[in-house]
């Protein structure tokens, strides 16, 4: 319960500045422009990584189900770029909340093989996408998550965009979340986004 109240609370603060929580998605004939991403989107870094988004949007949303959450968390994901949040952490913050979202984030507390308490390094599972114990890993295909990683995720879930782009984070962590946010997502989706392949092209060069 205290998981859950902690996730809404977190939301509220993405909706804060966005617009009201309670307020539902419509349809609009006309409107205005009140805050255009405009620039922050034009550079070399975040052009690539807006297009991932609206990839993972598409790809984790329903037919016919907007879920709002989404467009919430991509403002407050967008507010932070626009203060000079690292593209890659935003990266990583978006794809653990839209799992969350979408009731893909697999429990990080217990193993998803035997159920043990999990402690220190996990991994993930290609068959599964669930977070497994050192014993579990054997056999199968997994991705490590060592314990900065994992300190960086449950940070992610109990952080705003804006606050965790402030602190300090290493570079270490964050290429070992995405490698394990990567397998899950590819898992879903059973394919790798495409955006991702540009991302990963820009950033080590031809």
């Amino acid at each position: 319960f205290s998981s859950r109240r902690r996730h809404t609370s977190l939301r509220r603060d993405w909706s804060s500045d966005v617009c009201s929580s309670d307020l539902d998605l419509g349809r609009l004939s006309s409107c205005e422009i009140e805050r255009s991403y405009f620039e922050t989107l034009a550079t070399i870094e975040n052009a690539p990584l807006a297009a991932y988004w609206a990839e993972l949007i598409i790809g984790f949303t329903p037919e016919l189900d907007p879920i709002p959450d989404l467009y919430r968390l991509t403002g407050a994901a967008l507010d932070a770029l626009a203060t000079g949040a690292d593209p890659e952490l935003m990266a990583r913050y978006f794809e653990v909340w839209v799992l969350k979202i979408s009731g893909l984030l697999p429990n990080l507390q217990h193993c998803s093989q035997c159920g043990r308490a999990l402690q220190g390094d996990v991994w993930v599972s290609d068959v599964t996408q669930g977070f497994v114990c050192r014993d579990c890993s054997g056999g199968v295909a997994t991705t490590r998550v060592a314990t900065p990683a994992r300190a960086l995720l449950s940070a992610i879930l109990t952080t705003s965009p804006g606050k965790i782009a402030g602190g300090e984070v290493s570079r270490g962590a964050v290429r070992a979340l995405e490698n394990a946010m990567g397998m899950m997502i590819r898992g879903h989706l059973d394919r790798v986004p495409r955006s991702v392949r540009v991302m990963r092209r820009l950033r080590n060069g031809p």
